[in-house]
């Protein structure tokens, strides 16, 4: 977890104790009430799993595969050695 969502869950936790409110909640964590109204709900139904990012943990989808990155770093490695790597 980030500062961000460290942020976040300590907030929500006020809001759900009822010592801020949630337009408080949204204005220090620099969002608007509507987004902070999305968040506390997440946050009700999972808790702080629902603070960090879907993506968070996941390869790219645009990553290139392993086999194909073994071939361009041995060609170039072996054709393109005295070049440098932005000409290659």
């Amino acid at each position: 977890m980030g500062q961000k969502e460290l942020l976040r869950g300590k907030l929500m936790a006020q809001v759900e104790s009822k010592q801020i409110t949630l337009k408080a909640a949204s204005v220090q964590s620099g969002i608007s009430y509507r987004q902070g109204k999305r968040i506390l709900a997440a946050y009700r139904k999972n808790g702080d799993a629902a603070l960090i990012h879907g993506n968070c943990g996941k390869t790219s989808p645009k990553k290139t595969d392993e086999e194909t990155r073994t071939k361009a770093l041995q060609a170039y490695r072996t054709r393109y050695a005295d070049f440098g790597p932005t000409f290659a």
